[in-house]
């Protein structure tokens, strides 16, 4: 499992811009209404940074979201920062920090390319669901990501039933289970392993902030599993409910499949 760090991603609320059609039918700023409403946690669909266009790989995700005067979201890695915004759309980012976790290539020359992106950009303008820094050689386009559906996901308790790894799907072996509470923290078990933390919910994604499990050790028919539910929790996961199913989603299609047992 890949190691994890705390981070306090939170949300800013801000005046929402108003945009008016230009000459070619798209969207144009109007004169300054104030600065742009950046609630909310926003995905990265286009960057170029002060060396050119980069690219990452699709078991990646980058994301932002700002509050206050922090701004944070994670590439390879967590990070976060301190930025300042003007009514007129002005913005710079500053005193970033970050995790230390290694990521395969090319994803670290690109979360390189995105951070120097991100300390380069002068401006924000949101269009609809739309958000762009811009500025200093660099575009970095975001779109905004649903919210996690919490009262549906904290305070039950969930059934492991299932192991989705690229397209088998497999059951499971003991009993595993997961629990996330309104106050933030998580609990549950991997059949083999016990484990507690605690996580936020940023935009449609859960980041697992700590994690922490007892120290048995698992029997060889259950390590396998033991590892693969403690990647997917401790790595961070998108949500998917539907009924009493749970379903936690990594990007590259793998996760687990829950069902509620309690309400």
């Amino acid at each position: 499992m890949r190691a994890t760090a705390a981070l306090v991603l939170v949300l800013l609320l801000a005046g929402c811009a108003r945009f008016a059609p230009g000459a070619d039918g798209s969207p144009t700023p109007e004169p300054s209404q104030g600065a742009p409403d950046l609630s909310g946690a926003w995905l990265l669909i286009s960057g170029v940074g002060p060396e050119g266009r980069f690219e990452w790989p699709d078991t990646y995700r980058i994301t932002i979201r700002f509050d206050g005067s922090e701004v944070g979201g994670q590439a390879c890695n967590l990070y976060g920062g301190q930025f300042q915004l003007g009514d007129d759309g002005a913005i710079s980012i500053s005193q970033m920090s970050m995790t230390e976790m290694a990521c395969e290539e090319p994803m670290m020359l690109a979360e390189a390319a995105y951070h120097a992106a991100l300390m380069a950009v002068t401006r924000v303008t949101r269009v609809g669901d739309e958000l762009t820094l811009s500025g200093g050689g660099a575009e970095l386009v975001y779109e905004l990501l649903p919210p996690v559906p919490d009262a549906a996901l904290q305070d039950t308790e969930w059934a492991l039933e299932s192991l989705i790894q690229g397209e088998a799907v497999s059951s499971v072996q003991g009993e595993p289970w997961l629990k996330l509470n309104a106050d933030g923290t998580l609990s549950g078990s991997t059949g083999c392993r016990e484990f507690d933390g605690e996580y936020a919910v940023v935009g449609d994604q859960v980041v697992t902030t700590t994690l922490r499990t007892t120290d048995q050790a698992c029997t060889a028919d259950l390590a396998d599993q033991d590892g693969f539910v403690l990647e997917v929790v401790g790595d961070g996961f998108t949500v998917a409910i539907d009924g009493d199913r749970l379903t936690l989603g990594k990007p590259d299609g793998s996760g687990l499949d829950y069902r509620a047992t309690s309400g």
